[in-house]
């Protein structure tokens, strides 16, 4: 034991008669923190229950006793521990920190541990204050236990009024952001802080508030209810008598708390659509797009009924406009007929008067000789003049010879007329048919197959293979084409026959080629080559002399001539150089 000291007073302590007291004004770091915590509205509970808990010091004037600091709740006093939670039994708050936690324990350790009591380690204080510590410092065993602690699952009711909306599900949404995560995958190695939406007021803009319920319908929530399902369930996986045992309670464990945690989501989802529901703002909008839709549909249908009727107006008016130009018309029809059959009885009263004026005089024998003649002319003169002339030429009564002699000329000339123009629309009949023939043979050199490489050597190999004189000859040599190259549009015997034809420059099949012939007859038709081509040819022959690289010289001629390449150039090279051989041997 210590040794027992004493102690004896130097001086006296002397203070004033007059004290001067003065209020003592807040600052530090300290006294912010705790404004800013008793700001936030989630953690007003908190700060609650850590006063209740640790007591709340209160500052005194100068000179005057300080109050006694709330003691901690005397575990030994409690009759049954088993109503008390973890917290309550390290007097924590329930978002107590880690520090706090360690704190509290050491605290409530030497208060109340078996050396201090006298206890005994089976002391149930102390290990209930143990087990307590061991479960909150322990983050999985504390989320599981802070999910079983009591927790107001209610939602409310269905039908809740406007008025009393906000009052009746802002504490609810607030209460069940306790399991809130606050972070999310959003990739492998990526994880997104979630920061939950206001719920807000009737003030609250629509976009906030969409977002408020995106937010909820894709609530994610950490609550563990594994130790629910383990009291449910009453396993006790560590009382095992195996491992099969064991493994099997683990299941059924897992199961129970997979079946919780499934109808907890459908509580959250049960929530946020009967606040969606009820929801003011929502029902506000719903009205508005349901508005809006019903305003552009009205639109919609009155701009319809607007073009209909100005469609039945625009009908009506063009079907009297077609009935006032079918009314013109047959009026102008008929005044075209009246005119026509006032025409036809002129001409025909004309044409009776020239028979009755040549018939009848006494000179129309001298005239013509015969009656028969003489009414031959006067029919072709019916025809052929009109009625005015006919009416000038029989303006003298009676006739005289020498008008019947007129007639009688008249009716050659008009004979010998007529032949004339028969023969002139004889001429331009011929010239239009050999017009037509023409612009069909232009069509068909139009639509004249090019042949390509390959058909070509197709067709010279079929002839050499199917020689003069066989039967069907040509059908043998387009049906070996075709079933050699596959070609989409078959070939056909006629084509087949012109081609060779045109190779020979007209002769006749399996007759011997000239080398004049063969010259003009290369792969490619010499009649594709113009002269300005054949300069362009000539020009690059002599800038590029044959001292070059072969390839490289052919390739600048064939880069001088427009719409040529290579290959070509040098075939029509060849072609002129055997027809100036093939003229020079002749």
């Amino acid at each position: 034991m210590a040794s027992s000291a004493c102690f004896e007073p130097v001086s006296k302590l002397h203070w004033p008669s007059t004290e001067t007291r003065s209020a003592v004004q807040c600052a530090g770091c300290g006294y912010l923190g705790l404004l800013k915590a008793r700001r936030s509205p989630l953690s007003s509970l908190l700060l609650t229950v850590a006063a209740s808990a640790n007591g709340a010091a209160a500052r005194s004037p100068a000179g005057a006793a300080s109050p006694k600091k709330k003691k901690d709740r005397d575990l030994l006093k409690v009759r049954d521990l088993s109503k008390l939670n973890h917290y309550e039994i390290l007097s924590v708050s329930l978002g107590a920190s880690k520090d706090d936690i360690k704190r509290a324990y050491h605290r409530a350790c030497l208060k109340y541990h078996p050396d201090k009591t006298g206890r005994g380690e089976d002391d149930e204080v102390f290990l209930s204050i143990k087990e307590a510590h061991d479960v909150l410092s322990d983050e999985p065993r504390r989320r599981a236990y802070d999910s079983s602690v009591d927790f107001d699952d209610s939602i409310p009711k269905e039908g809740v009024r406007e008025k009393k909306f906000y009052k009746e599900y802002a504490p609810v949404f607030a209460r069940n952001l306790r399991f809130a995560a606050n972070e999310r995958k959003a990739g492998r190695n990526r994880t997104v802080t979630l920061v939950p939406p206001p719920f807000g007021d009737d003030a609250l803009p629509i976009d906030e508030v969409n977002a408020f319920y995106d937010y909820w319908t894709n609530f994610e929530s950490w609550r563990d209810f594994s130790l629910v399902a383990k009291k449910a369930t009453e396993h006790d996986v560590e009382s095992a008598e195996c491992r099969e045992e064991k493994r099997w309670m683990a299941k059924e464990i897992d199961r129970k708390a997979r079946a919780l945690k499934r109808e907890e989501m459908a509580r959250i989802n049960t929530l946020v659509e009967r606040a969606m529901a009820a929801d003011p703002r929502l029902r506000r909008h719903r009205k508005f797009v349901a508005d809006e839709k019903e305003r552009v549909a009205r639109e919609k249908e009155e701009t319809a009924q607007r073009e209909r009727k100005a469609a039945v107006e625009r009908q009506a008016e063009e079907k009297a406009e077609a009935e006032s130009r079918a009314e013109a018309e047959r009026r102008t029809k008929a005044e075209e007929k009246a005119a026509r059959d006032a025409d036809k009885k002129v001409l025909r009263k004309a044409r009776n008067g020239l028979r009755k004026w040549v018939l009848s005089s006494s000179a129309v024998t001298e005239a013509w000789g015969s009656l028969e003649d003489a009414d031959a002319d006067v029919e072709l003169l019916c025809e052929q003049l009109t009625a005015l002339n006919l009416e000038e030429m029989t303006r003298d009564v009676p006739a005289k010879k020498e008008d019947l002699v007129a007639v009688r000329t008249a009716a050659k000339d008009a004979r010998e007329g007529r032949a004339n123009a028969v023969a002139e629309k004889e001429k331009e009949r011929k010239a239009a048919r050999e017009a037509d023939q023409a612009k069909k043979a232009a069509e068909a050199m139009a639509k004249k197959r090019e042949w390509k490489e390959e058909e070509l050597a197709a067709l010279a190999k079929a002839v050499r293979k199917f020689p003069p004189g066989g039967g069907n000859r040509w059908e043998a040599i387009a049906s070996y084409i075709n079933s050699t190259l596959r070609l989409d549009q078959p070939l056909k015997k006629e084509e087949c026959i012109a081609r060779y034809n045109e190779a020979n420059v007209g002769g006749p099949p399996g007759a011997k080629k000239t080398p004049s012939q063969t010259a003009a007859a290369p792969t490619q038709s010499s009649s594709d080559w113009t002269e300005e081509m054949d300069k362009l040819l000539q020009k690059g022959l002599k800038d590029n002399p044959a001292s070059m690289d072969k390839n490289e010289r052919w390739s600048n001629i064939a880069r001088g001539v427009p719409g040529k390449n290579k290959k070509e150039c040098v075939e029509r090279f060849k072609a002129i150089r055997s027809a100036l051989k093939a003229k020079n041997g002749n």
